[in-house]
């Protein structure tokens, strides 16, 4: 597709976002101009979390612009398991239903749990018929250059300057015919480790640097394993050669390992790396992409194997009811009374999506939701029950009672859609039907959670700490009544 042809279909899916989803016009046309002029490595499994403060958007704002987006083919999903010690981005094409709950980086050599919460992210990439750029096609990649995108998260290497010192620690970089070998010369430092890579497979052979070592190592490239997967070379001059056995070409490359340290900077580099390390990594989590109402709106076929399930570590779930909806039924009628409960679905879905979660089923004129945050979730709650008021009139004024829990559960396919199961779910409905007309209840996890209690102050709640009977839970339960 010619970039005239590229250009108008952008801009008719652009229009499209514009009508789905209600963003301002102008903030629709600066992504449009972002797609059309970023570097291309930033546009290869970006996340919306470093395009945000950049455009002015909340993390919440930029991630549901990155969603629409796809939906309408601009952008691609990356979903990708981290490898917690290494950070390398392990695809996983299927998206979120192919993610299994164990995986293994074979640049660590390391075999780790799969947490929805803690290591698998949602990444974009440009679509092709959107921009074409080199990481669509790995023959166009320079692998002096791209190695660290492909193999990383980008969230770790998000910063061009960085980028520009780390890539110097590739120290050779060749492609190897299909059956063919290919030999390098190459200096090593005593003490240092080095791995060698393909950057089309997840693959990796490390490389120790002692005095007892060898000077010449062969090291042979099958689909997805490099044998051996680790050397012990000499210091000094060295001959590594490169046995193709995957079928097909293959670019392979020798790396200084920056987890050892990264020789050579100058004082204001080192003084750059270790800043930059040391601050917490920031990414899209599939938890936060999961508890989205604009993702479950959309990606309906982006769910879970009911066989399988997910589990996650944390998961917060607000419940909410309408006080005495069975008795305004039969006050104003069935149309009226239906009416009126469909005017509050359509206020809570809103506010619950405003604050990042989501809506995961409607049960009678009960609601289930679910938020990656639990400060969120109060927060949301809170909203709720300031604004439910405005509905209905004076005689027939709506009142809702609310609980909110979080805690572990598993999350299912269920009727094609996501949802939850566990005794937290359990425990978070039995929380909202102890709650009073116009209270909300929440658990000890939830107002020990960082912001909340400051939030209650600053909405002038009254506080009741109590504790209750849970049917189904064994012993008393201490909640926190607010009104």
């Amino acid at each position: 597709m010619s970039t005239a042809q590229q250009n108008t279909t952008l801009t008719s899916r652009l229009n499209a976002v514009k009508d789905l989803s209600g963003f301002d016009p102008k903030l629709i046309d600066d992504f449009g101009n972002f797609l059309t002029t970023a570097p291309e490595e930033d546009l290869f499994r970006v996340s919306p979390l470093y395009y945000a403060p950049t455009h002015d958007l909340s993390n919440r704002e930029a991630t549901d612009l990155f969603l629409y987006a796809t939906h309408v083919g601009i952008l691609e999903f990356n979903w990708g398991v981290l490898c917690p010690s290494c950070y390398a981005f392990i695809t996983s094409p299927g998206g979120l239903r192919a993610i299994q709950n164990q995986s293994y980086c074979n640049h660590c050599m390391l075999g780790f749990d799969v947490s929805v919460d803690d290591n698998i992210e949602v990444a974009f990439t440009v679509s092709p018929s959107t921009r074409n750029i080199r990481f669509h096609d790995m023959n166009m990649l320079d692998f002096q250059q791209d190695w660290l995108l492909w193999f990383y998260s980008h969230s770790l290497y998000h910063a061009p300057e960085i980028r520009d010192i780390v890539v110097k620690l590739m120290i050779a970089s060749e492609k190897v015919a299909r059956d063919k070998s290919r030999t390098i010369d190459a200096t090593l430092v005593e003490g240092a480790t080095y791995f060698a890579t393909t950057p089309d497979i997840h693959a990796f052979a490390n490389i120790l640097c002692r005095a007892d070592g060898a000077s010449e190592i062969i090291f042979d490239l099958f689909d997805g394993r490099i044998v051996p997967e680790t050397a012990i070379l000499k210091p000094g001059k060295v001959k590594m050669t490169f046995r193709n056995r995957v079928g097909k070409e293959v670019v392979f490359g020798v790396i200084f390992d920056p987890r050892r340290g990264i020789p050579n900077l100058s004082p204001e580099e080192d003084a750059m790396i270790k800043a930059h390390f040391s601050q917490p990594l920031l990414f899209l989590t599939g938890k936060q992409v999961a508890t989205s109402q604009v993702f479950r709106d959309l990606f309906r076929t982006e769910s879970i194997p009911s066989d399988l399930g997910l589990a996650f570590k944390s998961v917060t779930f607000l419940f909410s009811d309408l006080k005495g909806s069975t008795a305004l039924y039969q006050r104003v009628g069935d149309i009226r009374a239906f009416e009126i409960v469909r005017k509050h679905f359509i206020l809570l879905r809103d506010i619950i999506a405003e604050f990042g979660g989501s809506v995961v089923k409607t049960i009678g004129d009960a609601v289930m939701a679910s938020f990656a945050d639990p400060l969120a979730a109060v927060q949301a709650a809170v909203v709720i029950n300031q604004q439910i008021g405005s509905l209905g009139d004076e005689q027939e004024s709506l009142i809702v009672k609310i609980g909110v829990h979080m805690g572990s559960c598993i999350a299912v396919e269920s009727n094609d859609r996501l949802d939850y199961f566990g005794q937290t779910v359990n425990m978070s409905a039995r929380v909202q039907s102890i709650a009073n007309g116009g209270e909300l209840v929440i658990t000890d996890p939830v107002f020990t959670s960082p912001g909340v209690e400051e939030l209650i102050r600053d909405a002038r709640l009254g506080v009741t700490l109590d504790s209750v009977l849970l049917r189904g839970i064994d012993g008393e339960t201490p909640v926190y009544r607010l009104n």
